[in-house]
């Protein structure tokens, strides 16, 4: 009987330590209201991550003291604290200027390559010219 009511202990004393990894869930998007498709949902010190939906919603396995960190190209990463159930996040939009674009095209063929770089001056860009 003493053994019997120490494996139980056991038992319920492993499920409430598993149970303490929840699902949070919520949506990502941008300051004008209009959800974030393909946004990256990690969390922090993990290589567990998810992406945002269509309609930048979100969900993933967290633990209640471990943070989420939400990024996507143009926008200011953010990080938060998973303590609710619930999060939904605004990203804003990070100022950069590109200057300059480099296409990059790879090819496995010697042949393909002569043909894969073309040099296309700016002043053919703004006119708009293929």
């Amino acid at each position: 009987m003493k053994h019997l009511f120490i494996l139980l202990f056991a038992f319920f004393y492993c499920h409430l330590a598993f149970a303490q990894e929840r699902i949070v869930y919520g949506v990502v998007t941008e300051p004008t209201g209009y959800p974030i498709p393909g946004a990256n949902v990690l969390v922090e010190g993990t290589k567990n991550t998810t992406q945002t939906d269509f309609d930048g919603c979100y969900s993933i396995k967290v633990k209640p003291e471990q943070h989420l960190i939400f990024s996507y190209f143009g926008f200011k990463t953010q990080k938060k604290a998973a303590a609710a159930y619930e999060i939904n996040v605004v990203l804003q939009e990070e100022k950069s200027d590109l200057r300059e674009v480099y296409p990059v095209f790879y090819t496995l063929k010697k042949k393909d390559f002569k043909n894969a770089l073309k040099v296309i001056p700016p002043e053919e860009i703004k006119k708009g010219k293929n």
